[in-house]
């Protein structure tokens, strides 16, 4: 296998460009958002890469970063931001991009070689502390008083560098077989050795158990590792994260549960920290969220819950149903989502429901006590999620050549307008399958619509905006809000 049959299996999807998506579902003033926001939202994650190479999590300037509590570099979301711009370099060859990652890599190779050193004490695997310091004497170390184990971040990381280093042909400065501490062996072997564990927090940082999502991007990164590797002519590399990608895979289905109908983020889970609403979600047990979501975009393929598995559309659909229609409503409630039914049109159009992390979450931004929180918001990546994952099913359902509906997803298929969703196989060709996509694709717009009705003017994204008014809420300039603009844009 060459080297840019890699690039082939890294950049498949890119060939579905959701520029175009938008354009074939007849969405003007979508395609006119996202000309403007994706070059914004670019620029805007390279902004949150400090001299040092740290992604900061948070505030960047021109924005007011006082008082900004993520002030941090966080594995996972410094791992998300560049992957996404490792996916805008290989459609565009934006020439600012190489800079910024040549200062990521650098960062990388200091907090490994700091986590490497480092003595968590409750914990085994050195690289799974979730953020480190930005700036002073403690630039680059863990940053211990914190919710640490993290699983999904040397997963993440290592799926950023593997794309950049497909899309630049420069694999070589990034993976080395016979050198432990080459940042892309590095990550994949902190997986290996942890891809049991179950004691990890969930990309919220509130919940400690065994999560889907960390198991869906580290199968995806071993299974990219596996072939990336090979490439490269390390066999017994690729046998061992090939067979570790065969682990994990075998405890993906454990999430699906078929009496609730959806797949569970959690399992054999208790609340680790101090947001009262993640108490309420592990009391309730159901374990709705929309990290299974943000899993099935970053981590699965065309094999292992895809965008078009039944199951990924029934918890699509649960999701909606919790945002938008009061489902799994906890005890005590300080968000009533009614953004959701008092504001359905942006400039004539429909919008989609907005999504926030999970109905029992009460995290303002600020506080996560039923005493003084304010209620939580919906979320900007999270709702851009549900879009990338309608534009993800389009693009694997022209490859898989059918459409499959069940009693599972038949619900599913009701929200997004299909007429009499009943039990059938419909193929492509067919008057009906174009339908299909094509409702789909409009469903996918409607999503980014609602992003599009609520991003400021200039185009900044905070983490979250108001349930009820749609204002802007919590960090006001996310690094990861960004990055979901530009995912969605390229799915």
């Amino acid at each position: 296998m060459k080297f840019a049959s890699v690039s082939l299996l890294f950049f498949a999807a890119a060939f579905c460009d959701a520029r175009s998506i938008v354009r074939r579902a007849g969405s003007d003033d979508i395609t006119a958002f996202l000309q403007k926001q994706v070059p914004f939202s670019v620029s805007r994650m390279s902004a949150h890469i400090n001299a040092e190479g740290a992604v900061v999590a948070g505030a960047a300037a021109p924005v007011a970063t006082a008082n900004d509590p993520y002030q941090y570099f966080w594995v996972r979301d410094g791992g998300l931001t560049m992957a996404a711009l490792a996916d805008q370099y290989a459609s565009t060859k934006d020439a600012s991009i190489p800079p910024k990652f040549d200062a990521f890599f650098a960062w990388t190779q200091k907090t490994q070689k700091n986590a490497a050193a480092s003595s968590p004490g409750w914990f085994t695997e050195k690289q799974a502390w979730t953020k480190y310091s930005i700036g002073g004497a403690s630039d680059g170390m863990p940053y211990q008083q914190w919710m640490s184990p993290q699983y999904d971040g040397p997963a993440l990381r290592a799926s950023a560098f593997m794309k950049y280093a497909a899309a630049t042909g420069n694999a070589a400065t990034y993976y080395n077989a016979n050198d432990a501490t080459s940042v892309i062996k590095c990550d994949l072997d902190a997986i290996v050795r942890s891809v049991s564990s179950n004691d990890g927090y969930e990309p919220w940082e509130e919940v400690v158990g065994n999560h889907f999502f960390d198991h869906i991007a580290q199968y995806r990164a071993l299974t990219d590792g596996a072939a990336f590797v090979a490439a490269l002519g390390d066999s017994a590399g690729s046998s061992a994260y090939s067979a570790a990608a065969q682990t994990v895979k075998g405890e993906l289905d454990a999430f699906w549960n078929a009496n609730l109908g959806l797949i569970q983020a959690s399992l054999n889970a208790h609340n680790g920290g101090q947001n009262q609403g993640a108490g309420a979600k592990c009391t309730a047990g159901v374990f709705i969220d929309v990290s299974t979501i943000l899993g099935i975009i970053h981590g699965s393929d065309d094999t292992v819950f895809p965008a078009t598995d039944p199951r990924v559309q029934a918890t699509f659909y649960a999701l909606i149903t919790a945002f938008a229609d009061g489902a799994y409503k906890p005890p005590t409630v300080l968000s009533n989502w009614a953004l959701n039914t008092k504001d359905t049109t942006f400039n004539g159009l429909p919008m989609n429901p907005a999504v926030g992390r999970y109905p029992e979450d009460i995290y303002d931004g600020t506080n996560y006590q039923y005493s003084n929180s304010k209620g939580a918001g919906f979320w900007f990546l999270a709702t851009n999620a549900m879009a990338e994952t309608l534009y993800k099913a389009v693009a694997q359902y022209d490859r898989a050549g059918s459409i499959v509906i069940n009693s599972i997803n038949a619900p599913f298929w009701t929200f997004i307008g299909l007429t009499n969703p009943t039990a059938q196989t419909i193929t492509k060709g067919s008057q009906q399958f174009d339908q299909a996509q094509a409702l789909l694709l409009d469903n996918a717009d409607r999503f980014l619509r609602r992003t599009s009705k609520y991003v400021d003017p200039q185009g900044y994204m905070s983490e979250q905006f108001n349930g009820d008014t749609g204002a802007q809420m919590s960090t006001q300039d996310l690094a990861w809000s960004y990055a979901s603009v530009v995912s969605a844009n390229l799915a």
